[in-house]
C-alpha cells in the first residue's frame, strides 16, 4: 500500500483522537529525557566517587538517580495504558465503519466474499493494526528523537565520538530502510491463506447437517488439512524472512556496540576522557540498539500490518453501485401500482439471469409469479426491494421510479417474506420489530393473536422478553413453521403497501399453512402482493400469473383467462399437478 495511503488512513483514526495522541506523545517525550538524562548522573557519581568527593553528594547523586528510575517506571505505565486505549478506540471505530460499510454494500458483493472473508478482514486484519495505531508513528518519531539526543551529548564530550556513532546509526537506519518492505509480500500472501481458510471453515459449519448425514466429512478434513498446511507455509515464509531480517540488524548492532566500547578505551588510554564517560559512551551505545532494535520491530510490524491495512482500504474503496434517491416526489399512501418496463439483470456480465421483463401489476391486486429454480423468481422480488438495480429497463411504484425514492423509505413501503428466516440472539420483541426503538407491545401481542400464536406466546417464561434466535441462549425452542410465522408477523408490524412472498410458506406443513392462510389473506387486503412459488396452490388468490423459464416471460396474463385457455402453460401446469394429486 502506498505510503500516502497509510497517512490517510492513520489521519483518519488518529485525528479524532488528537488529544489522547498529543497526551501520547508528551509522555515518550517525557521518557526519552528520563532515559538520556539517567546515564549522566552515573557518569557524574563515577568520576566523583574516583575523584574522592564527599559521601554527602554521592548519596545526593543516587538519590536522584533512583528517583529517576521510579519516573521512569511510572511513565512507561502511563505510557502502556494511553497507547493502549488509543489503539482500542481506534481500531473499534475502524471496525465499526467497515462492518456499516460491508453492509452497505450491494448483494453482488456478498454473493463473491464468504461470510468468513469478511469476519477475516473486520476482525484480524484489523487487529494487526491495533499497535500500527498505538505507537507507529509516535513511537518512530520518539526514537529517532533518542537517537538524536544521544548523539548530541556525545558529540559535545568528543567531537570523534559524536562522528563515529553518527555514521553507524546512518548505517544502521539505511539497512533498516532498505530491508522495510522486503517480507510485506509474503505478510499478504499468508494473510489471504488465512482468510480462505477461515472462509472455508465457516461455509463448512453452516452446511454441517447436510455434511453429516451425505458423509462427506472426510472430503471436507481433507480439504481442511490443505488449506491450513497451505496457511501455515505462507506464514512460515513470511516469518523466517522477518527472522533474516532481525537476525542480520542484530549482528549489525552488536558489531556497533563492540567498536563503541574500543574506541572509549582507547580514548580513555590516551586521556581524551573519564572513566565516567567511558561508562557513559557504553551505555549511550547500547541504549542506541534500543530505539534502532524498537524502530526495526515497529518496521516488522508495519510489514505484517501492510497487507491488512491494503485489505481494508481496498474494502473500504468499493462503493455500492445502488444510489440513494432524493425521495423529492414522495410515494402515495396505500396500495401502488407496480411496473416493471424491459427489465433485464445479471449478477455477472455475460450471464443474464433477467431478460426483458414487462410486467403490470395495478394498486391492490396479486401477481402470481411460477417458474423452476433458478428462473429468476427471488432476483425480481430482490429488485422489486431495490437490492440491486436493473442493467437496462426501469422499475415504479406508484408511477414513480424507485431509484427516486430513498432506499429506507422504499423498503418500510415494501415488505418481503422469504423461504429462510434470520432470527437474532435477542428477545422476541427485538426479533420481531428488528430492533425499533419504537414497538408497541399492545400491536405485537395482537399480531402474534392474529397468526394463531397465542397458545405458543402464552407459554414463553418471560413474554416479549424471552431470548429467543441462538441455541445456547434460546429460552423457547422454534419449529421451521413457527419461524416462519414469525416472519410474517414481522411483515404485519411493518404494515407495507406492497407484500412480497417468496417461497414464503414452502417450509410450512398443512396445518400451519392452513394457519397462516386467513392471516396472508388479510395482510394482502388494502395491499398490492406478489406471491412466488412452486406450488400452483399458494397463488390461487392471484389476479394476474407470469412463468419465468430461463429468466425471460414465456407467459403473463389473468389467471381466469389462463385457467380458460387450454394451450396456456399455465392451464397445462394445473392438469400435470391435478394427476400427480390423483396418483
Amino acid at each position: 500500500m502506498p505510503t500516502t495511503g497509510r497517512r490517510v488512513v492513520l489521519a483518519k483514526y488518529l485525528g479524532v483522537e488528537r488529544m489522547c495522541v498529543l497526551g501520547l506523545a508528551v509522555l515518550l517525550a517525557a521518557t526519552v529525557a528520563v532515559r538520556v538524562g539517567n546515564p549522566e548522573l552515573l557518569r557524574a557519581f563515577i568520576d566523583d566517587a574516583v575523584g574522592g568527593k564527599s559521601l554527602e553528594i554521592l548519596l545526593l547523586r543516587g538519590g536522584l538517580f533512583l528517583a529517576l528510575v521510579l519516573v521512569s517506571q511510572g511513565l512507561s505505565v502511563a505510557t502502556a495504558y494511553v497507547s493502549g486505549n488509543l489503539a482500542w478506540r481506534a481500531t473499534n471505530r475502524m471496525r465499526l465503519d467497515l462492518v456499516r460499510h460491508c453492509l452497505g454494500l450491494d448483494m453482488a458483493f456478498h454473493q463473491t466474499h464468504t461470510p468468513g472473508e469478511l469476519i477475516e478482514r473486520t476482525d484480524e486484519d484489523v487487529s494487526a493494526l491495533a499497535n500500527l495505531f498505538s505507537s507507529f508513528v509516535l513511537q518512530i518519531l520518539i526514537n529517532l528523537l533518542l537517537l538524536i539526543c544521544i548523539l548530541i551529548v556525545l558529540s559535545c564530550m568528543d567531537w570523534r565520538l559524536g562522528l563515529a556513532l553518527t555514521v553507524y546509526v546512518l548505517l544502521c537506519l539505511y539497512v533498516l530502510r532498505r530491508t522495510s518492505e522486503t517480507a510485506s509480500p509474503a505478510w499478504k500472501q499468508a494473510s489471504a491463506a488465512l482468510a480462505d481458510l477461515h472462509g472455508f471453515v465457516g461455509e463448512q459449519i453452516t452446511g454441517i447437517v447436510d455434511l453429516r448425514t451425505s458423509g462427506a466429512i472426510p472430503y471436507v478434513m481433507r480439504t481442511f488439512y490443505a488449506r491450513r498446511r497451505v496457511a501455515f507455509l505462507r506464514q512460515w515464509d513470511a516469518h523466517r524472512l522477518s527472522i533474516i531480517i532481525s537476525g542480520g540488524t542484530d549482528i549489525l548492532l552488536t558489531g556497533g556496540a563492540v567498536g563503541a566500547f574500543l574506541l572509549g578505551a582507547a580514548l580513555f588510554q590516551a586521556g581524551a576522557i573519564t572513566l565516567g564517560t567511558v561508562y557513559l559512551v557504553v551505555t549511550y551505545t547500547q541504549m542506541l540498539a534500543q530505539p534502532l532494535q524498537e524502530i526495526m520491530a515497529q518496521i516488522d510490524d508495519l510489514q505484517k500490518a501492510s497487507a491488512s491495512l491494503k485489505r481494508i482500504d481496498e474494502l473500504l474503496a468499493l462503493q455500492p453501485v445502488l444510489r440513494d434517491g432524493l425521495g423529492i416526489t414522495s410515494l402515495p399512501a396505500g396500495a401502488l401500482a407496480l411496473a416493471c418496463e424491459h427489465v433485464s439483470f445479471s449478477y455477472q456480465k455475460g450471464a443474464p439471469v433477467l431478460k426483458d421483463i414487462t410486467l403490470h401489476i395495478g394498486a391492490g391486486e396479486v401477481l402470481g409469479v411460477l417458474g423452476h429454480t433458478g428462473s429468476g423468481k427471488s432476483t425480481l422480488a430482490r429488485l422489486l426491494c431495490r437490492l440491486c438495480d436493473p442493467d437496462v429497463g426501469s422499475i415504479s411504484l406508484g408511477g414513480i421510479p424507485i431509484q427516486d425514492e430513498r432506499i429506507a423509505v422504499l423498503r418500510q413501503r415494501v415488505g418481503m417474506v422469504t423461504q429462510e428466516v434470520q432470527l437474532f440472539p435477542a428477545s422476541l420483541r427485538d426479533n420481531l420489530t428488528l430492533f425499533s426503538p419504537d414497538s408497541d407491545d399492545e400491536r405485537i401481542v395482537q399480531v402474534l393473536d392474529e397468526l394463531g400464536l397465542e397458545d405458543w406466546y402464552a407459554a414463553l417464561p418471560r413474554g416479549l422478553d424471552t431470548i429467543i434466535g441462538s441455541d445456547s441462549t434460546s429460552e423457547a425452542g422454534f419449529s421451521a413453521g413457527e419461524a416462519q410465522l414469525l416472519a410474517f408477523a414481522r411483515v404485519f408490524l411493518q404494515n407495507p403497501s406492497v407484500v412480497i412472498l417468496d417461497e414464503a410458506s414452502s417450509r410450512l406443513d398443512v396445518v400451519t399453512e392452513q394457519l397462516i392462510e386467513r392471516a396472508v389473506a388479510r395482510l394482502l387486503q388494502g395491499r398490492t402482493g406478489i406471491i412466488i412459488a412452486h406450488r400452483l396452490a399458494t397463488i390461487q388468490r392471484a389476479d394476474q400469473v407470469a412463468i419465468l423459464e430461463d429468466g425471460q416471460l414465456v407467459e403473463y396474463g389473468g389467471r381466469t383467462g389462463l385457467l380458460a385457455d387450454p394451450h396456456s402453460r399455465f392451464s397445462h401446469l394445473l392438469h400435470i399437478a391435478s394427476e400427480e394429486v390423483q396418483i
